[in-house]
């Protein structure tokens, strides 16, 4: 029996081994070289996030803290809040609406992004509200995780949604190509109208989409820490598998981006106007050119005046004659 305990017991740290091993080897791959600004935010929140479950876990100062004011799960809401200010204050460049047009992959992904930050700014409201009114909102909050987490094709759920952005991105969704490829090809046939060079549309997209997924993963990290707190269940095995899994999805679009990048052009043009306004969309130059009239005696050795204009398909001054009229 004591044998059969310690070769479970071994088993069990080898998968301990073997799961911290995929997470570490994912963390490499998206973390080693940010390719944005973005990928720096999700290196931050994810080891903020991190740090927090160690916290809520762990009978630490901080949760010893959180107690004697106004409960783990308002100090929960509150250090989700300094993430989340955090997060705000990097905004994307907008990508051209123009883009969207001829884009299916695009379409379906801002409705995606656009469940995502409408949960979002829920969630945002919450953490406005002043740390001693938070027991009137625990009910709100529990309905919010409850929304968070549910996995609905139907109704706004962050997991289908994250997986539905991967699947646009890479286009594994019925053979299409991968968006940012897609995205490139587009920005070339529009150049002058989207005013940005293709590099700089799938850079600026790549921003936007990591931020949002971001923010996605952010609420369904908070979501399980307060069901934790409330003593709903453990959650840390959910929270866990879906770090592993974010990180996974987040690489393989590092990858893609990468990809696009090399092959995007980064020239810039701009489109000429329907309407031309002179001082505003040109400037008519009227001294670059001068003329003047040129004596034919003066265009030969000779000094004669025998041939005609088609004559002269070179001219050249020979002299001035008699001093009469020279230029």
């Amino acid at each position: 029996m004591d044998r059969l305990n310690s070769r479970i017991r071994i088993m069990w740290l080898a998968g301990v081994i073997v799961l911290l091993g995929s997470l570490t080897w994912v963390d490499s791959r998206v973390q080693q070289k940010p390719l944005s600004k973005a990928d720096v935010f999700r290196d931050m929140a994810i080891t903020y996030i991190d740090e927090l479950w160690i916290n809520v876990t762990d009978n630490t100062e901080w949760t010893l803290n959180a107690q004697a004011e106004y409960g783990v799960d308002s100090a929960v809401l509150l250090a989700f809040k300094t993430l989340c200010d955090k997060l705000d204050r990097f905004v994307p460049a907008r990508i051209p609406e123009t883009m969207a047009e001829n884009i299916w992959n695009y379409a379906r992904i801002q409705v995606e992004l656009a469940g995502i930050e409408g949960l979002y700014g829920n969630f945002r409201k919450f953490q406005q509200e002043p740390a001693y009114k938070h027991k009137m909102f625990t009910r709100a909050w529990l309905d919010l995780t409850k929304t968070v987490l549910q996995d609905s094709d139907t109704l706004p759920s962050i997991p289908s949604a994250l997986v539905s952005c991967h699947s646009l991105v890479m286009g594994s969704e019925q053979g299409n190509e991968q968006l940012y490829v897609l995205i490139g090809k587009e920005g070339e046939n529009s150049l002058c109208h989207v005013q940005q060079s293709p590099h700089q549309i799938i850079y600026n997209l790549y921003n936007s989409l990591q931020m949002t997924q971001l923010k996605g993963y952010a609420m369904m990290q908070f979501s399980w820490m307060l069901l934790r707190v409330y003593g709903k269940g453990n959650f840390t095995l959910e929270s866990e598998l879906m770090r592993e899994r974010y990180l996974e999805r987040m690489a393989e679009q590092a990858i893609s981006l990468k990809e696009a990048l090399s092959n995007a052009d980064a020239a810039y043009w701009r489109c000429d106007p329907k309407h031309h306004v002179e001082g505003e969309t040109y400037a008519q130059l009227t001294r670059l050119l001068q003329g003047y009239i040129q004596n034919e005696v003066d265009l030969n050795s000779q000094q004669t005046c025998r041939e005609n204009c088609g004559y002269y398909q070179v001219t050249k001054q020979h002299g001035c004659y008699e001093n009469n009229f020279c230029a």
